[in-house]
């Protein structure tokens, strides 16, 4: 989620450098700007897809290892490009690295972590971005963008030796009849502990794995031979469907109403024209501050109390920054900009601390193991 921070900035920094600049060693047009920027959402949805495909055969810890590769790959093409191809196919990889990993975490912090702790660690998500975010911030203070891109590839690296320290996901393990290894890195991820303390968390495991393996295996004979198709096929399954159809409307509804595709067009067409960049900083940093409230409150307050307060106040919200657009349009009011953005500010705080991030947190605990 750091690196998903550093991305969505890291174009913001280049095209202020190369767009339309006949100064630069080379400039890009509106258009090549606009695939840009774009490629990075685009080729995300194709890594998270394959991520999706490949982590029950490789595992969870090895797709994370894997993803580092395309983002790698990315980080440098962005140092060495030197042509407007060049730096879309940079984003493109990078946005599929992103995406092969963001699926294999989730899993991962879904199956690793005690229900108790789940949620605070799955709503890190914000904190990671917003960090992310600065920390380009800080370094495009510093330097000039291809260095921050070196910058990039060393915390690749860094990452790359972290998550090769931690063990694979138990329920991974025991799904493939690893049942000494699953033992010994659920030890290792409750503390160091002795295989007696955790003993009785880890019978669970291998009882709740059980019908799992048998429908998996089952799944499998039916499947053998017929491809992506017949895979695609287990989604008839009401355990399967079922909450993919929640989390798709949910996600849905967190986007709307945290209204985050929309927001540049809105922050410019209310005032905000002469630095769009520096008011999307400002959000982000908001939505980290959200993230941690989340963090302290998810447990006590409970998904669909967060959910339903937090959707209540950014619908109010939206529908006074919609009712102030029309009386400016009609001219009943003059403008003043921090009326939009003191609302806009609080759509993203107030989407941060439930509905924008919850989503995500489902993603890793309402589907089946298969």
């Amino acid at each position: 989620s750091i690196e998903w921070g550093m991305a969505i900035v890291t174009p913001s920094i280049v095209l202020t450098d190369l767009f339309q600049n006949s100064s630069s060693s080379f400039s890009i047009s509106l258009i090549e700007a606009s695939w840009y920027v774009s490629l990075l959402h685009f080729t995300h949805l194709f890594g998270a897809l394959l991520s999706g495909t490949l982590q029950k055969q490789l595992g969870r810890k090895r797709c994370m290892i894997i993803a580092n590769l395309p983002s790698f790959i990315g980080w440098i093409l962005l140092y060495l490009s030197h042509s407007s191809t060049v730096l879309c196919l940079s984003n493109s990889m990078v946005g599929f690295g992103i995406g092969f990993s963001s699926i294999a975490k989730y899993s991962y912090t879904g199956e690793i972590t005690e229900p108790r702790l789940r949620g605070r660690l799955a709503s890190l998500t914000g904190v990671s971005i917003m960090i992310g975010v600065s920390l380009i911030f800080v370094l495009e203070s510093l330097f000039h963008w291809r260095s921050i891109a070196l910058a990039s590839v060393c915390f690749l690296i860094i990452r790359t030796c972290l998550i090769s320290l931690i063990p694979e996901s138990p329920i991974w393990l025991i799904a493939h009849g690893k049942n000494d290894k699953a033992e010994k890195a659920l030890c290792w991820l409750r503390g160091w502990m002795e295989p007696e303390t955790v003993k009785y968390e880890f019978l669970e495991l291998i009882r709740h794995n059980k019908p799992t393996n048998d429908q998996e295996s089952t799944v499998d004979t039916e499947i053998k031979g017929g491809g992506l198709f017949a895979e695609i096929a287990q989604f008839k399954n009401p355990s399967a469907y079922r909450p993919l159809i929640l989390v798709i409307i949910y996600l849905i509804v967190s986007l709307i109403s945290c209204f985050t595709p929309f927001t540049m067009q809105i922050i410019v067409n209310v005032g905000f024209a002469i630095y769009p960049n520096t008011y999307m900083i400002v959000f982000t940093v908001l939505q980290g501050l959200g993230s941690m409230v989340l963090m302290l409150t998810i447990n006590c307050l409970g998904k669909r109390y967060l959910t339903l307060l937090t959707i209540s106040v950014n619908t109010t919200l939206i529908f006074m920054l919609g009712v102030y657009i029309k009386t400016l349009k009609h001219n009943y009011v003059t403008s003043s900009p921090w009326i939009p953005f003191t609302i806009i500010s609080s759509i993203y705080f107030s989407g941060s601390c439930g509905i924008y991030y919850i989503p995500w947190i489902l993603l890793s605990e309402v589907f089946p193991y298969r």
